[in-house]
């Protein structure tokens, strides 16, 4: 008998039959042990400023990125500062990267998350 249990992991099943992991099911990352909630940190980063804001995973580079795009036209010591302080809300570990836009999925106008993580490598 097999064995299925509900992880909210998604995968999909190799020619060879081995499964390769294409991500979670649901909007929560293990970090240090613990699970978080994406979402809440993309809606601190939000509230916090961005314009836009994704955490993204890498599978690849077994990397997490924070990507954010500011509202502003401040000088870039002042874009620094707002870096700096944006980082203290991310989890352990993750990249933040400050861009001028995030891309979009041309269909949905949803952020393009695959797009994210190909820009970002």
């Amino acid at each position: 008998p097999v064995r299925h249990f509900r992880t909210r992991d998604l995968a999909r099943r190799r020619p060879d039959g081995s499964l390769e992991y294409c991500g979670r099911a649901d909007g929560f990352a293990k970090v240090g042990g613990k699970w978080i909630d994406l979402a809440s940190v993309e809606r601190q980063l939000l509230s916090a400023g961005c314009k836009e804001a994704a955490l993204v995973w890498d599978e690849n580079a077994k990397v997490r990125h924070a990507a954010v795009a500011l509202e502003t036209t401040a000088p870039p010591a002042s874009l620094a500062v707002r870096a700096s302080a944006l980082q203290r809300l991310l989890p352990k570990d993750t990249r933040l990267h400050v861009l001028k836009q995030l891309p979009h999925h041309p269909t949905t106008g949803k952020i393009y998350r695959g797009e994210l993580v190909k820009r970002l490598a």
